[in-house]
């Protein structure tokens, strides 16, 4: 095997390790969930912490995924994927639950942004910082 041939195996095999082709089909995902102007925040520490969980659900190229948000006391938030590059690019419907320790007291959006009936809505191209109002149910892209 000539020289040239060793190189360029050894190039594809190192591109294939690190992914380089995936990333131009995922996106990075990170925002800020706010009420009023304000962080939306919870008590996620402590003995008896809140349930906070933001979801993205969306089906990519006949496929269906659910990926949760890492979430933090200020409403922040970073969706990173299954491996941390990211998420597919696509549409998603963005599915928020914010309840008492293990569910105590219910859903306080009583269900506004559940799966079946979010009006969350995002098609991400890119990479993105998203601005998710639950005070006014909308989601912008900045």
């Amino acid at each position: 095997m000539s020289r040239l041939v060793r190189r360029l195996l050894l190039v594809l095999a190192v591109a294939v390790i690190f992914g380089c082709g995936q990333s131009r089909d995922t996106v990075r995902v990170n925002g800020q969930l706010v009420k009023d102007g304000n962080p939306y925040t919870a008590n996620l520490s402590g003995k008896e912490p809140e349930t906070f969980v933001v979801d993205f659900v969306g089906t990519v190229k006949e496929r269906s995924y659910r990926f949760a948000a890492t979430i933090d006391p200020s409403g922040s938030f970073r969706v990173a994927g299954t491996d941390g590059r990211g998420i597919p690019r696509g549409q998603y419907k963005i599915a928020v639950l914010h309840s008492g320790f293990l569910g105590a007291g219910g859903d306080r959006f009583g269900a506004r942004f559940a799966e079946e009936k979010t009006p969350l809505v995002v098609d991400l191209k890119e990479n993105a910082r998203l601005t998710i109002d639950v005070g006014a149910g909308t989601v912008t892209v900045n």
